[in-house]
């Protein structure tokens, strides 16, 4: 019974992944990341099925080499929790250095992935009885721990990251309130896990046989896939494939209602107008976004509709407006209208020109 509800859990995980990963609408960067997570636990899963039931003495090498894909899941939850924030989050180069756990795993185990079946069958069954203390399992012992230390490093930026961007992962797409209560739902259901995982390390470093642990582990990590596929069932719109209605409104998906779109448009206006902030030349509408911790995409959502206008010309048009009162401004009548212009928050002289162009329809001497 254990065995199958583990299998059925390792099968409805991978499902998940294929589902998402034919995604083709949306953020579809955070769901390319929440697929990687699902693959990285039907691997957990998979090995976990194999060991129990006993089949692992058939295929020894690839029960041992599935145990590679669990390196998957913690960095997938954590980039996921970034692109549903930041729907155009980037690799940098030094996120390669998240490769290097796993690069110590396949380096510790290769001498076992070029043994004879007989050693590997051996090696799982002691594993399994949690006689792993002895000499020869010294740096399959050391890469685990590392392992284990990953784990809860990316447990802990996940979390972090998440409490932080809460708010803009619900606001960065159509589906950030799903995704928000999926990185909770995980989350929480990686904590159980992460204390019975604590008390198999604590049977193997007592030389104990840690089966029931293991099998509360496989089992809760089923029920959590069981959980999550329920979830996704109750959001047509995933199965969906996320794909838009058509119509006319060009926001029909958006999840911004029309309360929270006058709030975060009045808090736009008080930041332009009292904190003159369209003086700032570097104003993107990312920075703009962070600055009112509002998602780009709702932000200029809120810009398109409330005024008709594009992020640049809105922005533009409060620069215009300062500049013909400094033109007005008698002691400022020795300044140059290049000077006023930088001073607006233009950053140079072809982007003043064209832009005073396109909001006054007549042509600057700069």
């Amino acid at each position: 019974m254990i065995q199958t509800i583990i299998l059925l859990g390792c099968f409805l995980v991978l499902f998940s992944a294929l589902l998402f990963l034919s995604i083709r609408h949306g953020n579809r960067k955070a769901n390319k990341f929440l697929a990687f997570f699902c693959i990285g636990v039907a691997g957990f899963l998979l090995r976990g099925y194999l060991l129990i039931s006993g089949h692992y003495v058939r295929i020894p090498l690839l029960t041992e080499l599935i145990d590679n894909i669990r390196y998957l899941m913690c960095p997938a939850l954590y980039f996921f929790v970034l692109a549903a924030a930041d729907p155009d989050f980037r690799f940098r180069k030094y996120d390669l250095l998240h490769l290097l756990p796993l690069t110590f795993n396949l380096v510790v185990k290769s001498e076992y992935y070029l043994s004879g079946s007989d050693l590997q069958i051996r090696f799982l069954s002691q594993w399994m009885n949690g006689l792993m203390l002895q000499s020869p399992f010294f740096w399959d012992n050391a890469s685990r721990i590392v392992f284990f230390m990953y784990f809860i490093f990316f447990l802990f930026l996940s979390v972090h990251r998440y409490l932080r961007d809460k708010k803009m992962i619900e606001q960065s797409s159509p589906f950030g309130r799903i995704y928000s209560s999926w990185i909770a739902l995980f989350i929480l259901t990686l904590s159980p896990v992460f204390l019975l995982w604590i008390l198999c390390v604590a049977c193997i470093a007592l030389g104990r046989p840690f089966l029931p642990y293991l099998y509360s582990m496989y089992l809760f990590a089923s029920f959590m896939v069981f959980l999550c596929i329920y979830t996704l069932f109750l959001r047509p719109e995933i199965i969906y494939r996320a794909k838009p209605m058509k119509g006319d409104k060009k926001y029909q998906t958006s999840y911004l209602t029309d309360q929270e779109a006058n709030a975060h448009f009045d808090r736009l206006q008080s930041y332009m107008e009292k904190e003159a902030g369209f003086t700032n030349p570097d104003l993107t509408l990312q920075s703009l976004a962070e600055k009112l911790s509002i998602s780009k995409n709702y932000l200029s959502q809120i810009i398109n509709e409330k005024t008709g206008r594009t992020f640049n010309d809105f922005v533009d048009s409060y620069r215009v407006e300062k500049l013909k009162k400094l033109f007005r401004d008698p002691s400022r009548k020795d300044a140059t209208i290049l000077d006023l212009a930088f001073e607006v928050g233009f950053n140079s002289k072809t982007t003043f020109n064209t832009a005073f162009k396109k909001q006054t329809g007549e042509s600057a001497i700069a």
